[in-house]
């Protein structure tokens, strides 16, 4: 019998047997990197049998991990109904518990640390609405961790967890009102402050033509003064003092107009005027 030499371990044997394409799949499942020949001598054979078996633990453990994931995903819903139900009823520490239970759910699915979740992660999962959710989620927790100086650190973190976030929904608008109208009585008014701050430089926000031009066709409008300030404002000191000026007060202004709606028509006006100049 004629001895041939196996063209994975390079030892003589006498006979050599076909790869299957099944064998080679489940060994590319266990070891990505392994290339295998195209026959084998029956040792080699054996070994990569045993290997393919680990390939199919590792597929099953995969299919049970997914599974998993997609129940927990499902299960979220329950949780934020029984936190919302709870807010409602102002039982915020029992609200507190489900809320947080489902930022952790989150980071489970994502495979995350605590506190790592990130806007990027949710591209393929309903981004806008999900996000739009967490923000509210945050929100809701900003306010009930305001009520107990020992939530401080909670109420930090969580405050900046609503900066990545609520950028990125259509309710960032009404987030910056909220938090410079409950800075008024919240016990960290700063962090209410900030918070408003934060999120009107994320979106670049001029605030008060916002406030006033408030329905879609007056959009254009917002954007001429947005488009002054970045191709002008922003590129001279005196600008960019004016910004930061601006940026202070108008939440303040907005608020009084918001409590006074009948000073937006006055206002329009005048910024209708002004925006003559810009175009």
């Amino acid at each position: 019998m004629t001895e041939m030499t196996c063209p994975h371990c390079q030892m003589a044997t006498n006979a050599l047997t076909p790869v299957s394409s099944v064998l080679r799949q489940k060994i590319k499942i266990a070891h990505s990197t392994m290339v295998l020949p195209n026959s084998l001598c029956a040792n080699c054979m054996s070994e990569m049998n045993e290997l393919a078996g680990q390939g199919s633990s590792v597929l099953i453990n995969e299919k049970t991990k997914e599974d998993s994931r997609a129940k927990l995903w499902r299960s979220r819903v329950s949780l934020l109904k029984k936190a919302r139900n709870l807010m409602n009823r102002k039982s915020y520490g029992e609200a507190i518990i489900n809320y947080e239970k489902y930022l952790r759910l989150l980071e489970t699915v994502f495979e995350v640390k605590e506190a790592g979740l990130k806007p990027e992660l949710f591209k393929e999962r309903l981004a806008t609405k999900e996000l739009t959710i967490i923000a509210s989620v945050y929100w809701d927790l900003l306010r009930v961790y305001d009520t107990n100086e020992k939530y401080r650190a909670r109420m930090l973190t969580t405050a900046q967890k609503l900066i990545q976030f609520a950028p990125y929904t259509p309710i960032v608008i009404d987030l910056v009102k909220k938090a410079d109208s409950y800075r008024g009585k919240a016990r960290n008014p700063e962090i209410f402050k900030n918070l408003s701050r934060e999120l009107m430089y994320k979106k670049n926000f001029c605030f008060i033509a916002t406030c006033v031009f408030e329905q879609q066709n007056e959009w254009h409008y917002i954007e001429k003064f947005r488009l002054f300030r970045d191709r002008y404002l922003l590129k001279t000191p005196w600008g960019r003092s004016f910004i930061s000026v601006y940026y202070r007060f108008s939440p303040s202004i907005v608020k009084i107009m918001e409590k006074f709606p009948l000073m937006k028509k006055p206002v329009r006006f005048i910024l209708k005027a002004l925006s003559q100049v810009f175009t």
